[in-house]
């Protein structure tokens, strides 16, 4: 395969959760490709998760919670720590979190539909996040 595409750039980042939409601005690895520096031009998120220096208390992972479910709480804290917690995003997703608890308390299992809302309170979490972080950025 041929292509007249001078030059490549790729950006992986490790998110937090599935849902994130605008990743943080904290570079993990970087490349230059051939050696050399190529300016490149990304959208995002001044100082992404957490302030500077802060330690996030850990989640139980081992406790055989299905992914959507870890994802879902670890949205929660860090729209949280954004300041996002006003925010009707934030309300909305705090209701999809309350009754994605007491489902499971109920069902006593996680099913498709729990699973489900999981995914929308992440969603909802992260969506308030993103407008937290970028009203501090104007």
């Amino acid at each position: 395969m041929k292509t007249a595409v001078r030059s490549f750039a790729i950006v992986v980042t490790a998110e937090p959760y599935e849902q994130v939409m605008r990743p943080a601005d904290m570079t993990v690895l970087e490349v230059p490709a051939g050696g050399e520096a190529v300016a490149a031009s990304c959208q995002f998120l001044k100082g992404g998760y957490a302030p500077v220096g802060y330690i996030f208390p850990p989640l139980d992972t081992g406790a055989g919670y299905p992914p959507q479910i870890v994802q879902m709480y670890n949205a929660r804290r860090i729209a949280t720590l954004a300041g996002a917690k006003g925010n009707h995003n934030f309300q909305d997703g705090d209701q999809w979190f309350n009754s994605v608890v007491v489902s499971a308390q109920q069902e006593k299992k996680f099913t498709k539909v729990i699973l489900s809302q999981a995914i929308a309170a992440t969603e909802s979490f992260e969506a308030t996040r993103a407008q937290a972080l970028q009203n501090l950025t104007q």
